[in-house]
C-alpha cells in the first residue's frame, strides 16, 4: 500500500507528489512535479479514487462552480 501526500509549489501552478510505502510512512521520496490535471490523471491510474468534491477541495477539481448573481433579487445561486 502506497500513502500520498501532495503539496502546491510555484505559487500554486505545480504540486509536488510525495509517497512511501506503508512500513515506512516517517520516510517520504519526492515523486516529482505535476501540473493539476497530471497529477489528477496520475491518481486515476493507480486506482486512488476520491468524489470529484473531494477533489475540488484539495484544488485539483476538473468540474468548475457556476455561480450567478442576479442584481434584481439580490440573490447568489450556485449550481453543481
Amino acid at each position: 500500500m502506497t500513502n500520498y501526500w501532495i503539496k502546491k509549489v510555484e505559487k500554486g501552478t505545480q504540486w509536488e507528489l510525495f509517497c512511501s510505502q506503508e512500513h515506512s510512512l516517517r520516510r517520504k521520496e519526492s515523486c516529482g512535479n505535476y501540473t493539476a490535471e497530471q497529477l489528477r490523471d496520475y491518481f486515476e491510474e493507480v486506482g486512488f479514487e476520491l468524489e470529484e468534491d473531494h477533489w475540488r477541495e484539495i484544488g485539483l477539481g476538473r468540474k468548475a462552480i457556476e455561480l450567478k448573481y442576479s442584481r434584481r433579487p439580490r440573490k447568489l445561486r450556485m449550481w453543481w
